[in-house]
């Protein structure tokens, strides 16, 4: 029988939500991950920004790549999700739930976070490219207010630049974090099939 306090740690280390999604995130995997889509989208940006007048072509075409990339990237993750939230193996789950004082997270845990964290990203990335496409339909030009903001059009641009490249390089460097998770479930599975075998060998 589970004591009242040992329910509410279960409750806690099970948040729902956003909440939920950063406690069980693995901070060192975030940093990691973020480093070279942000080094390569400064790089870009600052190459651009100089060398290049019409930054709004360039804008353009990376946020059309976004929107023909990302929704096929987000294909394969959520159906990797969902196989693996819907893994019929009930044995198989249990024995990923274990949880221990060095490893408050359990191996379910960290894969469930892992898939929605880069689902979330690459969301992000599919909006921004939408957003963008939508404003370029729109004439500031004819706004009677345009030439306000006209002398900050380019630093716009450059930030805009930014938030793009950065957006489709760093969904497009989750790829590897998420071959990896879907070979450490795959790991797991084979792991306990084994011990299986194993055992119904040992009894014949």
């Amino acid at each position: 029988m589970m004591t009242e306090k040992q329910l509410q740690e279960l409750e806690d280390r099970h948040l729902a939500g956003f909440a939920g999604l950063w406690k069980n995130y693995t901070r060192d995997k975030l940093f990691r991950g973020i480093k070279f889509p942000l080094l390569f989208s400064l790089v870009f940006t600052i190459l651009f920004s100089f060398f290049n007048e019409d930054l709004y072509t360039i804008i353009k075409d990376i946020s059309s790549t976004t929107l023909s990339v990302i929704p096929n990237l987000l294909g394969f993750l959520l159906g990797g999700y969902a196989i693996i939230i819907g893994f019929g193996n009930v044995e198989l789950l249990k024995s990923t739930t274990r949880t221990s004082e060095n490893k408050p997270v359990s191996l379910f845990q960290a894969m469930s976070s892992i898939f929605a964290f880069c689902i979330l990203a690459q969301a992000g990335s599919l909006i921004l490219g939408a957003v963008y496409q939508l404003f370029i339909n729109v004439d500031f030009e004819s706004v009677s207010w345009f030439d306000t903001i006209q002398p900050y059009y380019r630093s716009f641009n450059v930030l805009w630049l930014f938030l793009i490249t950065f957006a489709l390089l760093y969904s497009i460097f989750l790829l590897p974090v998420m071959l990896i998770n879907v070979f450490n479930f795959a790991q797991a599975y084979h792991l306990r099939l084994t011990i299986e075998r194993i055992k119904e060998d040992g009894n014949k």
